[in-house]
């Protein structure tokens, strides 16, 4: 968890795609399982609570549908889920 908005911004400027990682990435699993984090952790800081999701949007391998990742973003209340596609 970031305090600031320049300690974050630092944090994603360094961020860069691995190549040995490339092609494993449950991106679907990943956003359901944020999605539960933030659920049950909402009540100790509700204000201070979005999930950021920053992907080149490929999914390979979870066994969760980009339906069944609609559906439990949408199910959840007073979180933001934002994201951001990388090139």
């Amino acid at each position: 968890p970031f305090s600031d908005r320049d300690s974050a911004l630092t944090f994603l400027n360094q961020l860069v795609p691995s190549e040995e990682k490339k092609g494993d990435c449950y991106l679907y699993d990943g956003i359901v399982k944020a999605c539960d984090m933030a659920e049950v952790n909402n009540n100790q800081a509700p204000d201070q609570k979005v999930i950021v999701v920053l992907s080149d949007g490929v999914d390979q391998g979870s066994p969760v549908t980009i339906e069944q990742v609609k559906d439990r973003v949408s199910e959840l209340k007073g979180v933001p889920v934002v994201g951001g596609v990388l090139l």
